[in-house]
């Protein structure tokens, strides 16, 4: 697995009703590779990997622009 390019550490809201947060979020290549806790994200750090501790912050969908590749019908 390639290191990601940015890990953003603190509060992440999913869409996933079975995990509704998490702790950590990679991004590699312009593509979400992980989401978890902690431990787990940090296995996506690398030597040029750009971390982001935003501490109390939140990072959702509206905050990162991220938007879905598909539309429901």
């Amino acid at each position: 697995m390639p290191p990601a390019d940015l890990v953003i550490v603190g509060t992440v809201l999913t869409v996933d009703e079975l995990q509704p947060t998490a702790e950590a979020i990679a991004v590699a290549d312009g593509r979400i590779v992980a989401v978890g806790d902690r431990s787990a994200v940090e296995q996506w750090i690398g030597p040029h990997t750009l971390t982001v501790d935003i501490g109390d912050g939140c990072v959702d969908r509206k905050s990162t622009r991220l938007n879905s590749s598909h539309i429901t019908i």
